[in-house]
């Protein structure tokens, strides 16, 4: 038998579509996808790839670079298209900052990210994360 190996970014991909879809009942999704590194726009791939095989629709990518300090441009026209969730595959401190725009700006829409977020995201912000999710494998 030859060696197995798989990746944990598409077992995190499997865990997220699947609450997103059955736990959430999300069907309309933008994704926001850190642009700056090689995980996020992976795990952003697979998600699209797979949430649409379920019959999710991907209203909206949005792209950004990590370690900006005003992410106001990502929300650009947002409440137009009135997502049900956001999935965010960036990392903790992007994650806060972007979900800290987003509350100050009066988006009340849910956001769900994989392994990169953590407990570590209330170093950056303290009081817009509860009511978001992350799904991860520990």
């Amino acid at each position: 038998m030859g060696k197995q190996s798989f990746k944990p970014e598409l077992q995190s991909i499997c865990k997220i579509q699947n609450f997103v879809k059955k736990n959430l009942k999300a069907k309309r999704v933008i994704v926001f996808t850190n642009e700056g590194n090689s995980y996020s726009p992976t795990l952003s791939k697979s998600f699209i790839n797979n949430f649409t095989k379920l019959g999710g629709v991907i209203i909206d990518e949005r792209g950004y670079l990590e370690d900006v300090t005003d992410y106001k441009d990502l929300f650009k026209n947002f409440s137009k298209l009135n997502p049900d969730i956001v999935v965010l595959t960036g990392y903790e401190r992007d994650a806060a900052f972007i979900i800290k725009r987003a509350r100050d700006l009066g988006i009340k829409t849910i956001f769900v990210g994989g392994d990169g977020f953590s407990v570590n995201m209330r170093n950056y912000e303290k009081n817009g994360l509860n009511g978001n999710y992350f799904v991860a494998e520990w």
